[in-house]
């Protein structure tokens, strides 16, 4: 999960071995519906199913609209049994402001999963190749003490996904294999 380009389906390209051809390299919102591609766990063999949702800030849908699609095939999922292992929110590392509506998305995020979740939430910066550095560990450190403090001490936990299988498998990884998430979706919720 997380705003437009921040880089959801790049990161699922890369651990699951596609082509990049769900990527979207133009100015406006590329992915617009829920995404799910199956791998086998690299070393394990057992399957892992990363799903790739539409981004908020969308170009064409509003964030209401995405959290209902995401809502919708949440509970879907749920009552097909299907347990999540890690929930996975995307921040552009490059991004030298917390704007707005990057705070109210990650509110909106933590409604949707709630707090009993935030152990089997990792926030995954990306973009780690376009900023220098210093600038990056700075702007990580910012986060992590200032915006993202209530989600850490809630047990989420901070990644860095370099673009690479290994970053990205590093992030499913640590959680896979633990209890599994459980969200928050009450039918009031869906509904609203």
């Amino acid at each position: 999960m997380g705003p437009t380009g921040a880089g959801k389906s790049t990161l699922i390209d890369v651990a699951t071995g596609q082509d990049g051809h769900t990527v979207g390299h133009r100015m406006k919102s590329h992915t617009s519906d829920i995404r799910s591609v199956r791998v086998p766990h690299p070393t394990l063999g057992h399957p892992m199913i990363f799903v790739d949702t539409p981004g908020f800030d969308d170009t064409y849908k509003s964030d209401t609209e995405i959290l209902t699609i995401i809502a919708n095939w949440l509970v879907k999922t749920h009552k097909g049994n299907g347990n999540l292992a890690t929930i996975i929110c995307l921040h552009r590392i490059t991004e030298n402001r917390m704007a707005g509506s990057l705070l109210k998305n990650v509110r909106m995020f933590v409604s949707l999963c709630g707090q009993e979740a935030m152990p089997n939430v990792v926030i995954a910066t990306t973009m780690w190749g376009e900023v220098k550095t210093e600038n990056g560990e700075r702007r990580e450190k910012e986060l992590k003490e200032t915006f993202w403090k209530d989600l850490l001490d809630e047990g989420c936990r901070v990644e860095r996904f370099e673009d690479t299988y290994e970053s990205a498998w590093l992030i499913v990884d640590r959680l896979a294999m633990e209890d599994r998430a459980k969200m928050r979706l009450t039918h009031e919720m869906v509904d609203r």
